[in-house]
């Protein structure tokens, strides 16, 4: 559960702290108020990709805290365990900073944290819902997804990934092996020359840069020789000289010194420019007797560049990117060279990957099955609670054989099992069911995904479910019936919602209004907690529109106290 929530120099938000309890939250406002970026700092605090774009102009550093509490044996818990982090009293702090320089710092109890780690905390932590969920319900691709969350098929699928990768990468070895022998052996020459080519020319990281450097300087010889021998000149030859002069002071300030104290400070900083001076000078005379503008070196110099900006753009822009492809070429002449020694091997090794992919996949197939008729099961249900007790919803799940040479199999595998998912559904009676995507309206895709996630999360009580204006395209009683689900969801997981509607707004447990006010010349973001008249006023704002009449007034009060009267009923 998400405790508190502190936003510093994100956007419009200057700082802003909002303290949250167990049920239903609703953050309500006008359009642009600040909600959506309320959301954006959640996304960041659990790993959404961290842009430069969000820090509040004219400030260093943004940072977003979020202080969950979960049970000492949750699954965020023992993960924290395993990395060493320690997890007091079942308390999460993650911290997530942004300079302007472009760094990110994460921080997990005080403790510096990869982004790895923080987004398979968060994934046990939150779960967020956006407006961009109703879109991935019309791909099918996105109904496997939710399907193995729900049936919680996240370890065995990692699993899976990691055979798949392991056996195209042992396959594409095998066709590496097996290419023609003429285009085998005309690949070796081509990837000799290259690798020839390149060890020639005896490359460094950064050459390109040294070369050019040491150029400018021999383009510019006679101008750096006459600066560095008259600069020598003023602080050791000249009469009187730069050196000469300063100890002269040197001894003046002495001598004042005796007479009064004030000047004392000032001795030490004489004698150290004393020294710093006279290292110059014995730099300068060194530098300007090494200095060597032939013609012969110049020359030498662009031959030498010229040969460094060929290879760089043949091979890559940079020397770095260069030498990282001769290290790739000489690993793939090798290996075509000694083919004919690991071709067995491999092939033997790849038909052993695809055994153990083979008994993995079935068992997620078999995992998968189980979930489809709990989740038509559950769906039934939520779905009737989201008044659309006519729709009649069945997941269609299609099994690729499993049987066939290794070639046939290889054709049929993916890293996501060898299963096909698709939602259908009937939204009226006596219908037949048709794949989602060409019958759900947008208001039916927001209650049809609130229904999902309110089942996946289930079985996760100390989960934070966040929707992000889940009633889109909905209203009047329908809008009302959503509110009623969303506080369902929130006895038994905590629910924050960002709504439109004053039908959903009513069900909050905590009504919060996000708005914008100008301070200092400076607009920012700000955050009210909705109580007693307060409360009221906000759900006829969002009745009326800014006009708010007795009427509006009223009607407010009336959708409170039949919300609050029908706490009680489920």
């Amino acid at each position: 559960m998400l405790k508190l929530l502190n936003i510093s120099n994100i956007a419009v938000i200057n700082k802003l702290l909002i303290e949250f309890e167990s049920g239903l939250h609703l953050l309500t406002g006008e359009t642009g108020s600040g909600k959506s970026i309320i959301i954006d700092s959640l996304n960041l605090l659990l790993g959404a990709r961290a842009s430069q774009d969000l820090i509040r102009t004219g400030q260093e550093v943004a940072r977003v805290e979020g202080l969950f509490t979960t049970s000492p044996h949750s699954p965020a818990s023992l993960l924290l365990q395993n990395a060493g982090i320690a997890a007091d009293e079942g308390e999460i702090l993650i911290r997530r900073e942004l300079s302007s320089a472009g760094k990110s710092k994460i921080f997990i109890n005080d403790s510096p944290a990869t982004l790895g780690l923080l987004r398979e905390i968060a994934g046990h932590l939150v779960d967020i819902h956006g407006q961009h969920d109703n879109q991935a319900l019309l791909d099918p691709e996105f109904h496997l997804d939710l399907l193995d969350w729900f049936e919680g098929n996240e370890s065995l699928l990692t699993e899976i990934r990691d055979q798949h990768d392991a056996i195209l990468r042992v396959d594409a070895k095998l066709k590496s092996l097996r290419m023609d022998e003429q285009q085998r052996l005309k690949r070796i020459d081509m990837l000799a020359f290259q690798i020839s080519e390149i060890e020639r020319a005896k490359l460094t990281e950064g050459l390109e840069k040294e070369l050019a450097a040491e150029r400018y300087r021999l383009v510019n010889g006679e101008k750096v020789f006459t600066l560095a021998a008259e600069s020598y000149e003023m602080l050791y030859n000249a009469e009187p000289s730069l050196l000469t002069v300063l100890k002269k002071v040197m001894r003046h300030a002495q001598d004042l010194a005796q007479i009064d104290p004030v000047f004392i400070p000032y001795l030490e900083p004489l004698e150290n420019l004393e020294y710093q001076l006279e290292d110059l000078s014995h730099f300068l005379r060194s530098y300007s007797e090494q200095l060597d503008f032939s013609e012969e070196r110049l020359n030498q110099l662009e031959t030498r560049c010229a040969e460094v900006e060929k290879l760089c753009k043949k091979y890559g822009p940079t020397t770095s990117e260069v030498l990282t492809y001769l290290t790739k070429i000489r690993a793939e002449h090798e290996a075509l060279a000694e083919c004919k020694e690991h071709e067995a091997e491999f092939s033997e090794q790849l038909n052993q990957l695809l055994t153990v992919y083979q008994a993995k996949a079935a068992v997620l197939s078999k995992r998968r099955a189980r979930a489809t008729v709990a989740l038509e099961s559950g769906m039934k249900a939520a779905l009737r609670a989201l008044a659309m007790e006519t729709t009649a919803f069945k997941v269609r799940m299609q099994t690729s054989a499993a049987g066939g040479d290794s070639y046939d199999l290889l054709n049929q595998i993916s890293a996501r099992g060898l299963d096909q998912v698709e939602f259908m559904v009937a939204t009226n009676k006596g219908e037949a069911l048709k794949p989602l995507v060409k019958v759900a309206s947008g208001g039916e895709l927001s209650r049809i995904i609130l229904a999902i996630k309110s089942l996946i999360a289930a079985d996760s009580p100390d989960k934070t479910l966040i929707f992000d204006e889940v009633d889109s395209g909905i209203g009047g009683r329908v809008a009302e019936v959503v509110g009623r689900r969303l506080r369902d969801v929130a006895r038994r997981n905590q629910v924050i919602c960002v709504t439109h509607l004053p039908q959903v707004a009513a069900f909050a447990d905590e009504h919060y209004f996000v708005g914008k006010r100008i301070i200092d010349r400076r607009t920012e973001a700000y955050v009210e907690r909705m109580q007693g008249p307060r409360r009221v006023e906000e759900i006829a704002r969002m009745l009326g529109g800014e006009k708010i009449t007795e009427t509006t007034t009223k009607h407010a009060r009336e959708m409170l106290q039949l919300a609050e009267a029908g706490k009680g009923r489920s």
